[in-house]
């Protein structure tokens, strides 16, 4: 590899040999190559297309031009380069890729030509425009409530109902519920067999409140012990008041 610091000066040339002079001999190394001059001004690329980049940049006169498109994912040591592009024609300033534009991917592209050096360029893809929302359209739970049957338990509306507390209080949005989803949220998901205990309660309890929640010794068997618990974690601290179930 050789390099010179302006590479206008010999521009054009074709080089036939290359001596190397050391210090006690002389080595002749047969070569053939041109130097080509370097084209003005900066290459750049714009995608036009989910499979189409512009160039902007190129000399009128550039013949036979070709590029190279490449992008790099992972991370290093162990990264991996894909090629989109290898050695295609460029026409009228386009480039067709192999395949779809990732959203926000950086890509390398690399032009040649016979007579003008390589020129490189990075474009990044754009992002993936945002998808308009779809307008609401009514469902069964638009319609209105029916009037509410005794002992029926109000239907858990938000993220991990408390089914037996709610068969046993008649309600999710009530005060002892409050405190036991405070519980929930703030100790119980906290830890890891914490979590393991509420999906085991939730994959059982629905089944044993539709099966036994209107039966009077289902309710008071659940109601002695939840009162006491309730009572118990009202005095460590967790509030009785309205509660907005955590997202965890």
């Amino acid at each position: 590899q050789l390099g010179w610091p302006d590479t206008s000066a010999i521009a054009g040339k074709t080089f036939k040999n290359v001596r190397f002079i050391l210090r006690d001999s002389v080595i002749d190394c047969p070569v053939d190559f041109t130097v080509k001059p370097k084209m003005a001004g900066a290459l750049s690329a714009t995608f036009t297309g989910a499979r189409e980049l512009t160039l902007d940049g190129l000399a009128s006169d550039t013949a036979n031009a070709k590029a190279t498109v490449t992008y790099t994912t992972g991370e290093r040591p162990n990264t991996e380069t894909h090629t989109v592009a290898d050695g295609v024609a460029i026409v009228n300033g386009k480039v067709t890729i192999t395949e779809d534009a990732i959203s926000g991917q950086s890509y390398a592209v690399k032009v040649e030509s016979d007579n003008y050096g390589d020129k490189s360029a990075s474009v990044q893809a754009p992002d993936a425009p945002d998808t308009p929302d779809k307008p609401d359209t009514p469902s069964a739970s638009d319609t209105p409530d029916e009037p509410d049957t005794p002992n029926a338990p109000d239907t858990p509306s938000k993220q991990g109902g408390c089914y037996v507390a709610t068969a046993v209080y008649g309600s999710y949005d009530c005060p002892e519920v409050w405190t036991l989803r405070r519980f929930r949220d703030n100790v119980l998901a906290e830890t890891w067999y914490g979590r393991l205990f509420i999906r085991f309660y939730y994959a059982v309890s629905p089944t044993a409140v539709k099966l036994f929640g209107n039966a009077q010794w289902f309710q008071d068997f659940f109601r002695a012990r939840l009162d006491t618990l309730v009572s118990e974690l009202q005095d460590e601290g967790f509030e009785s008041a309205p509660y907005e179930d955590t997202v965890w």
